[in-house]
């Protein structure tokens, strides 16, 4: 199965006091961290779709196999970047399905996005393989190649989840409560770094 991971970092980041995709963390930044988790999951190059910042983020990743992408609407909500990515996907690359993740999931650790792909390669009558935290279905989550023209109509904020949540019949969860840890304040990435003293 051919999968092409996307990195949705298009986002402005306007709840903080600077961009979270770009926030130091284990001596790399947010954006890298999770890039790295993304790349073992398949041999196409990952997809990062950028929006508020595009030359910085394309340095934080130097040396990766990333291709870049600038979602021109990214202001108008997630649910674009999906979309930009989407359109050069189904245009441009042979794909049986896609791995959508979000920059701000630290803790995620890698064997949950390897999980995803297995789940999917040896689930071929399920349509969708998503994350489940806190009684929420989200992202990461995986969708094949069935569900390609829906990620394209969505028009709700709410990025894929009323996507995944329309579909549970056709839907494998995979827990992650790691995944339900995010940085959307500068509070929340103070905790972060608070959690990872104490771990270590």
């Amino acid at each position: 199965m051919q999968i092409q991971p996307i990195l949705l970092a298009g986002g402005a980041s306007t709840r903080m006091s600077s961009p979270k995709q770009l926030l130091s963390l284990k001596q790399s930044t947010l954006i890298r961290l999770t890039a790295e988790k993304l790349i073992p999951c398949s041999t196409l190059p990952v997809i990062c779709i950028t929006g508020f910042l595009h030359t910085a983020l394309q340095q934080a990743l130097t040396g990766l196999p990333i291709q870049f992408i600038r979602n021109q609407n990214f202001s108008q909500g997630i649910h674009t970047s999906i979309q930009t990515a989407m359109h050069h996907i189904i245009t441009e690359i042979e794909s049986d399905a896609v791995l959508i993740a979000l920059t701000d999931q630290p803790l995620i650790p890698n064997e949950h996005y390897l999980a995803l792909t297995r789940a999917a390669s040896s689930n071929p009558d399920q349509e969708i393989i998503a994350t489940q935290y806190n009684g929420i279905a989200g992202v990461p989550a995986l969708f094949k190649r069935s569900h390609f023209s829906d990620l394209v109509d969505l028009q709700s904020n709410s990025g894929a989840k009323q996507l995944i949540a329309n579909n549970l019949e056709n839907t494998i969860l995979i827990t992650c409560e790691m995944a339900g840890f995010d940085i959307d304040t500068d509070a929340d990435y103070q905790l972060l770094l608070k959690r990872l003293d104490e771990r270590f």
